[in-house]
């Protein structure tokens, strides 16, 4: 049985989410949806994630606290940040994360993805 890798996206704006959530599925991987950081920590809890891609400015828990808490799970946890902000930004001294600007083009979210983790 294939098993492929699973990616939780954090993103309040429903447009973006399915977009992204769209390309990463061509590009071979298993995506969760969750409308902000809460939902993406429940998530992770029931099926953990091998990538998080997140927005930073999101309801409840934004992606600056869902980073620090995934974080305290699991240190090495590899993470993608989508931001169309360029004052807030999030600590890229622990761990594997990537940084990329909105608005984004083509396959660069995928080409991300696989930066943090390795491919």
């Amino acid at each position: 049985m294939l098993s492929f890798p699973h990616v939780i996206i954090a993103e309040d704006e429903p447009l973006v989410a399915v977009t992204v959530g769209g390309m990463l599925e061509e590009g071979g991987y298993r995506v969760t949806l969750a409308r902000d950081g809460l939902e993406a920590l429940d998530l992770d809890e029931r099926d953990p994630a091998d990538v998080l891609v997140t927005d930073l400015r999101m309801p409840r828990l934004d992606g600056i606290g869902l980073i620090s808490r995934m974080r305290e799970r699991r240190p090495r946890l590899p993470i993608v940040v989508m931001t169309g902000y360029s004052d807030v930004f999030p600590d890229t001294s622990a761990g594997r994360l990537v940084i990329i600007h909105k608005p984004f083009w083509g396959d660069q979210i995928v080409r991300a993805v696989e930066a943090v983790l390795g491919s």
